[in-house]
């Protein structure tokens, strides 16, 4: 029942990541389309495709069909280097550039990443 679940959530998404090629060998079939592979070291050409289908996460932040969401999930500690989420966020408020940073998990980085985001004073980083 849980596979069941989760293979439905997951076909709700236009792309599905992961840092473990073995996670993406374990899918099924028909949703193998949809994952992505980050490795430990950063990959630009990921991100110079053209934008992916507009969905309803997009639609219940309030965002335009062309406004990009940029979604990380997961722990939300030191090690992670979130602050650099919050960076790019502020250039891309600089810029004008529309979109929304989503920051979604717990951890002990949280409390800071919030009060670096409300220093700043960006409407375009959610958590």
């Amino acid at each position: 029942m849980a596979q069941s679940i989760e293979s439905w959530l997951l076909r709700d998404f236009d792309r599905v990541s992961t840092i473990s090629q073995s996670m993406i060998k374990q899918e099924k079939k028909e949703l193998m389309t949809l994952m992505w592979f980050f490795s430990q070291i950063g990959v630009c050409d990921l991100f110079c495709q053209k934008p992916l289908r507009y969905n309803r996460l997009g639609n219940g932040l309030g965002l335009n069909e062309a406004d990009p969401i940029l979604l990380y999930s997961g722990g939300l500690g030191e090690k992670q280097g979130l602050g650099l989420v919050v960076d790019a966020a502020k250039t891309c408020s600089e810029q004008g550039q529309a979109g929304c940073f989503e920051i979604v998990g717990e951890g002990a980085a949280k409390k800071r990443l919030e009060l670096q985001a409300s220093d700043l004073g960006l409407n375009n980083v959610r958590f």
